[in-house]
């Protein structure tokens, strides 16, 4: 799996993002770097840094970089062949509403690996509109969705 996400690696420039810089380069992207995106969130604010750690070597991550500081990231979780799990989406409080997660998503949706997956998943409590701009809807058969939560 390290030969995909080798190879698809890159830094991306956007002129509507003035000193912004995109990256799924993980040799960039550490878990104490992150930390302070993840203490913003309601879901993930109590996780362990080795959690986050392990959860961004195990998956597709995407980092926005503000003058060379993680300001938000994206994070797939995928088999790079059928399926992919969209989680992690962080935007820094002080660089929201300026469309840096349709920015992440967009890129994201077109990384190559990406872009021709049967299906993409995610869960959401309150963003419902961002991901239906990028196909996203209910699901269709809710009853044939199943979990095991754990607390």
């Amino acid at each position: 799996m390290s030969e995909i996400q080798d190879n698809a690696s890159q830094c991306i420039k956007n002129p509507l993002f003035k000193d912004y810089e995109l990256t799924n380069d993980k040799a960039k992207i550490t878990a104490e770097d992150l930390m302070p995106l993840y203490l913003q969130t309601y879901w993930a604010n109590q996780r362990p840094i080795e959690t986050v750690r392990k959860s961004l070597k195990n998956s597709l991550v995407y980092v926005v970089f503000y003058k060379g500081e993680p300001i938000a990231m994206l994070r797939l979780i995928t088999d790079y062949a059928t399926f992919a799990y969209l989680c992690d989406v962080l935007v820094d409080e002080k660089h929201r509403g300026k469309g840096i997660s349709k920015w992440m998503l967009a890129e994201a949706f077109d990384h190559p690996d990406i872009k021709n997956l049967r299906r993409v998943c995610l869960m959401t409590q309150d963003a419902q509109g961002l991901y239906r701009q990028f196909g996203f809807k209910n699901i269709e058969f809710p009853d044939r969705y199943m979990e095991i939560l754990r607390t």
